[in-house]
């Protein structure tokens, strides 16, 4: 982080000066603290058509895993990225929910 001295020709800061540094200093580190990736980043389980389950990242064109089930999809998902909570399609339709809709896990 760097905090950059007001345009002034004295070495001396006013008081406002002081505080409109320090408070851009703040409102620096609380935006470091959020994520950077979104949450379209985290990886997706959706399925083949051969009937088999792939975890594959957005904007990825080979998938990272493929598995026999949806479970063990989400399981390998959580291997390779732990930090982000994996998306999965949903296969059957739920109340109120669409048919493919994608879901957290």
């Amino acid at each position: 982080m760097k905090v950059l001295a007001p345009k002034t020709k004295s070495k001396t800061f006013t008081a406002a000066e002081v505080r409109r540094a320090i408070a851009k200093a703040i409102e620096e580190v609380s935006r470091a603290d959020k994520p950077l990736l979104r949450e379209s980043d985290s990886p997706r389980i959706q399925k083949r058509k051969d009937g088999r389950f792939e975890v594959k990242k957005p904007g990825a064109k080979r998938a990272s895993a493929v598995t026999d089930t949806q479970t063990e999809a989400i399981a390998r998902a959580k291997e390779i990225e732990p930090n982000k909570a994996p998306i999965a399609k949903r296969v059957r339709k739920g109340p109120g929910v669409k048919r493919g809709t994608w879901r957290k896990t």
